[in-house]
């Protein structure tokens, strides 16, 4: 009896202390200070690190979409607070002004559906993960379609915009 009880009581020990360590690992990212902080800490946070956040460099109309997405996959954001979230993410996480942020988020080559990738695809994904990857169009469709069903949120213009511009961008190589 006392050996159950022991080994019970290490492993429940050990639990409490995996989850203290990863609770204050998550703890870790510290947002700048201004309006739409502490919404964003609460309902981005309870779901997910915030840490993704600070590295998105998405511009407002890409941060709207994103915040919605979270919405539909039951984020609890009120719409009266969806413009000071936005707005709060723009200017502290948007688009750098300097270097190959300025020639185009990791100088992407322009063309449409550049935007959909710095908006859409860089929410789960770094630009180096996307610009490494080199397929034909058939290969980008696949992998598009893939990531829409895993909930990027493409309309069907979009999806066809995002697979010409990667097929053209980022070539199979032969």
């Amino acid at each position: 009896m006392k050996r159950i009880f022991g080994t019970s009581a290490s492993w429940f020990f050990a639990t409490i202390a995996v989850a203290a360590v990863a609770f204050a690992a998550g703890q870790a990212t510290q947002l700048p200070e201004g309006e739409g902080k502490q919404l964003v800490t609460d309902a981005c946070g309870s779901c997910h690190d915030l840490e993704p956040i600070t590295k998105q460099e998405l511009d407002k109309e890409g941060w709207k979409d994103l915040i919605q997405r979270m919405v539909a996959n039951g984020a609890s954001i009120d719409d009266k607070q969806i413009p000071i979230i936005t707005e709060y993410l723009a200017k502290n996480f948007g688009p750098k002004n300097s270097g190959a942020a300025a020639a185009g988020g990791g100088g992407l080559p322009d063309g449409e559906g550049k935007q959909i990738l710095q908006n859409v695809c860089t929410t789960c994904h770094d630009l180096d993960l996307v610009t490494g990857t080199q397929a034909s169009k058939a290969g980008w469709e696949d992998i598009v379609k893939s990531m829409n069903a895993k909930g990027a949120g493409l309309s069907d213009k979009d999806t066809s915009l995002l697979i010409d511009y990667l097929a053209k961008a980022f070539p199979e190589k032969k």
